[in-house]
């Protein structure tokens, strides 16, 4: 995403009705935060990985957070990690000393080769890679949902277990495992506003938080709903606009894992005269979506 200066010259804001309302260049301190739901998700360390497999009760443990009981935005996370072997793992300790079953190796991976990006992390937390299959190894790496300054290339191993699948791949010249669930191979990039839009009709919301869950509510209808992730941290530039980037997944479908979504929406303020000006409302400029495959990518699209 790219990052303008905030004391950009005056734009013009669009409400809801599609009237231009102008405004002076003035300060914005950063207008959106994320909740903090707990001690685990403020902890840099605190990474993911697949729940543990080795028994039962690691069933529901922090990866198992994976939609909110109200089917909206997803805190996708450590939230449950307060009960989970792996609550207090450090990224570079071991995650657990309970013994995971043995697993076994499976056929079908995807290709040798394929490139792929972390999906499914929330932005203030990150993906765990280690040494084998199965979080009590050593984690050797750890990648947010939009780091671009890693390359992760598939190298045509899988491992299974009963509630898990791992693929071995290269991490920048580094042989590690990493849960499946987390791995997706980004295949074409589209703009999908008006299509979006079309579908909402109303394009006005409280906060991006709340955008983003108007437009991913638009994208699938599914049975169960999917998760959806924010994966990047919401920020709002005066003079820019506000950003959002979530990360859909789980479409019942194992070619198409799910889509990420880049959100972008202009500020509405309550006073346009005030020194301290209050963001009133967000409205809807753009959705830029990415495929996520989970079988690899051929010319852009799902295999």
């Amino acid at each position: 995403m790219t990052t303008e200066t905030a004391t950009a010259e005056a734009v013009s804001i669009h409400t809801a009705t599609g009237h231009p309302k102008p405004r002076r260049k003035r300060r914005l301190a950063l207008l959106l935060a994320l909740s903090m739901t707990t001690a685990a998700c403020g902890s840099s360390t605190a990474s993911l990985d697949e729940t543990p497999e080795s028994s039962e009760s690691d069933v529901g443990s922090e990866l198992e957070t994976s939609a909110t009981t109200d089917g909206g935005l997803s805190s996708e996370s450590t939230e449950s990690s307060t009960t989970s072997t792996e609550a207090t793992e450090s990224t570079t300790t071991t995650a657990s000393t309970a013994p995971e079953e043995v697993g076994e190796a499976l056929d079908f991976f995807p290709p040798i080769g394929t490139v792929f990006s972390v999906v499914g992390v929330r932005w203030d937390d990150d993906l765990n890679f280690r040494s084998a299959p199965g979080t009590s190894n050593p984690v050797l790496d750890n990648v947010t949902s939009i780091d671009v300054g890693h390359t992760i290339t598939g190298l045509g191993q899988a491992w299974q277990f009963t509630d898990s699948i791992w693929w071995k791949v290269n991490v920048d010249g580094t042989e590690a495992w990493a849960s499946q669930r987390f791995l997706a191979a980004p295949g074409q990039t589209d703009d999908i506003f008006d299509e979006v839009a079309a579908e909402l009709g109303v394009l006005k919301a409280v906060d991006m938080e709340d955008l983003a869950d108007m437009v991913a509510g638009t994208r699938h209808a599914g049975d169960p709903a999917p998760r959806v992730i924010i994966v990047a941290e919401p920020l709002a530039f005066e003079g820019v606009g506000a950003f959002i980037t979530i990360d859909i997944l789980d479409f019942g479908d194992d070619a198409l894992k799910g889509e990420r979504l880049e959100i972008t929406a202009a500020l509405v303020y309550e006073d346009e005269e005030s020194d301290e000006p209050i963001v009133d409302f967000v409205v809807l400029e753009g959705v830029q979506r990415t495929i996520l495959c989970g079988r690899g990518v051929s010319e852009g699209l799902c295999l």
